[in-house]
């Protein structure tokens, strides 16, 4: 999750989040 936030931006990791 952390990685992932970091290769998208806050709105997107949101998004992948969900």
């Amino acid at each position: 999750m952390l990685s992932q936030g970091q290769n998208h931006p806050k709105k997107n990791s949101r998004v992948s989040h969900s």
